[in-house]
């Protein structure tokens, strides 16, 4: 019984899950970008706008990224029926294209979050893409989403992001945003998943407690899966909130280089 117990734990040596951090960002603003659905490897993902977007995000500074799962199409055995002939690249492609684009934005990522796609993998052979990543990115990695407790000089914000939760609604599109609130105790949530660029911020005074929510757009906008649903088309829109090292106060926006613009008036 021993030996089963020890194995055990050097076992668990080799998982690189968290289900939460704590991190210290020294800078009067920060800025954080909810940034998920990349779908690397799709026929209709714009490639354009992702290589735009990775040069952008690397020469800002205080501009820090949530990866926030899908990050690969990845369109195996276990995907959607008929996504292998909307692939643009295979794959193993795909995925070594993206661990280069994590490596190449290292001390700007925060955190990588597994997605439905990213987990197709995981399922069929017990691959973890986005653990893959956040260890070539030298950054963290949560498998089913986690709290980063983050420190903006001395100002404390707790953070949840998963690439999705219960609860999803396109009629009301912060309906799981509010149920991982109120479970959390976070400040801001952070999820994915529905295509659909959403944001909304306020300030509970009674509890000292911010109540922000950032949904991440997609660079797929379309595939043969949503059409035949009848899904509107994708936004490619990626928000982002400011947040205060001064005071506890957030702003937000639908588009991260307009937060950025924001962000370079008050310096």
């Amino acid at each position: 019984m021993n030996i089963l117990l020890q194995y055990q734990e050097e076992v668990k040596k080799f998982n690189a899950e968290e289900e939460s951090f704590d991190i210290v960002l020294n800078s009067s603003l920060v800025c954080l970008i909810n940034w998920g659905d990349w779908h690397w490897g799709a026929l209709n993902t714009n490639y354009k706008q992702i290589i735009e977007d990775v040069k952008f995000i690397k020469e800002t500074p205080n501009l820090y990224a949530v990866i926030n799962g899908d990050m690969l199409n990845n369109a195996i055995e276990f995907s959607h029926t008929g996504m292998r002939f909307e692939e643009l690249t295979a794959p193993n492609i795909a995925k070594e294209v993206v661990k280069q684009i994590i490596e190449d934005l290292a001390g700007h990522i925060l955190v990588v979050v597994s997605g439905d796609h990213d987990n197709w993998s995981f399922l069929m052979d017990d691959f973890k893409p986005a653990e893959y990543f956040a260890h070539h990115g030298k950054t963290h990695f949560f498998q089913w989403g986690g709290k980063i407790n983050l420190t903006v000089n001395k100002i404390q914000y707790s953070i949840v992001a998963r690439h999705r939760y219960y609860g999803n609604s396109r009629k009301n599109t912060n309906n799981a945003h509010e149920n991982l609130w109120r479970e959390s105790n976070a400040d801001i949530i952070m999820l994915a998943h529905t295509y659909m660029n959403m944001i909304k911020d306020e300030f509970i005074e009674m509890d000292n407690r911010l109540k922000v929510f950032l949904n991440s757009g997609t660079y797929k906008r379309k595939d043969n899966f949503s059409q035949r649903g009848g899904y509107l088309p994708g936004q490619s829109v990626f928000p982002a909130v400011i947040l205060s090292g001064e005071e506890k106060k957030a702003w937000t926006f639908n588009n991260f280089r307009d937060a950025v613009d924001f962000m370079n008036s008050k310096y």
